[in-house]
């Protein structure tokens, strides 16, 4: 786990491997507490990379996603696409579908409050 050295705060984890498993996994849980999918609230099944493993996506924290099943294998159907958000962070997920619509989601709040997703 590396951690910040002047705020203490963790920010990432061994990224050499390819699945979010054991406190990585944990972790993404808790943050997400529900599928990050635009408009989904289904118990997270999931854990999977924003940019894919495949495409050069690195399995850490700002790359990781808590998904419901259906939104795990939504993402992979032809015309879909998932990328990581600019803003320092936050995970920002932006989902174009094949209409041509985006919604972006952030994750929830710390402190209690629920997850936000918009179009864009």
């Amino acid at each position: 786990m590396l951690v910040d050295p002047v705020t203490g705060v963790a920010t990432n984890m061994d990224s050499r491997k390819r699945e979010f498993d054991g406190i990585l996994r944990r972790f993404i849980t808790l943050r997400d507490r529900v599928c990050r999918h635009p408009y989904c609230a289904a118990a997270i099944r999931h854990a999977d990379h924003i940019t894919p493993y495949r495409d050069g996506g690195d399995t850490s924290i700002d790359n990781g996603q808590g998904l419901c099943e259906s939104g795990n294998y939504a993402k992979d159907i032809p015309g879909w696409h998932t990328q990581r958000g600019d803003r320092p962070g936050e995970t920002i997920v932006t989902t174009p579908t094949p209409t041509g619509h985006r919604y972006a989601t952030l994750p929830p709040h710390q402190t209690g409050m629920p997850g936000t997703s918009t179009k864009i």
